[in-house]
């Protein structure tokens, strides 16, 4: 989640090698109706892989937002909402690791 009427996105970066595994994009509304506000956030996509992206439960991952600090804004924030699951390793990844 990426708010305020400052936000310009989010990343998420495998932090060992500095790959982007997925950037959201906010969209903006251009209206006065509740859920279009102009110049507020009114969604944003979420990161659909897919082949899902595995990884070892010590990796560590990192989250950049960006805003537009050309003036001063309250009420900014982040948050990214990650979705895991715990995957048995096959025979063959076993023995590659060895």
């Amino acid at each position: 989640h990426v708010g305020g009427d400052a936000a310009h996105g989010i990343r998420l970066i495998r932090d060992a090698t500095d790959e982007v595994l997925c950037t959201s994009l906010p969209k903006y509304g251009s209206g006065t109706a509740a859920g279009n506000e102009r110049g507020y956030v009114t969604g944003i996509k979420p990161c659909i892989f897919a082949e899902p992206i595995r990884m070892r439960s010590d990796e560590v991952v990192r989250i950049e937002s960006f805003y537009n600090t050309t003036y001063e804004h309250f009420g900014v924030m982040s948050l990214w909402i990650l979705q895991v699951a715990d995957v048995e390793e096959t025979v063959e990844e076993v023995i590659t690791a060895a």
